[in-house]
């Protein structure tokens, strides 16, 4: 499988951009990259649905997206979207 380089930087930039920080006391931050996360996967075909969880009494969400949901064999891919503190998470 090869990756778009270009494709990643651009996810990579929209996420470490956001302001304020996407952490759990910026819930709106949170918000706004589930959406782009949902956006993303529907481009590709996909049909993502939320998992919703309290924490310190606070609603978040996960965002899951799957490929041949049907087949046996399947590969999964997680990652977080939010970060510690206030900083911009990882950048390229």
């Amino acid at each position: 499988m090869n990756a778009n380089k270009d494709f990643l930087h651009q996810h990579v930039r929209f996420l470490t951009t956001l302001r304020p920080f996407r952490n759990y006391l910026n819930r709106a931050s949170l918000e706004k990259v589930c959406h782009y996360l949902r956006r993303e996967f529907e481009k590709h075909g996909l049909e993502p649905v939320e998992q919703k969880f309290t924490a310190r009494g606070a609603e978040y969400k996960n965002i899951i997206a799957s490929y041949n949901r049907e087949k046996q064999r399947r590969i999964i891919v997680g990652a977080h979207y939010d970060v510690c503190g206030n900083q911009p998470g990882r950048t390229l």
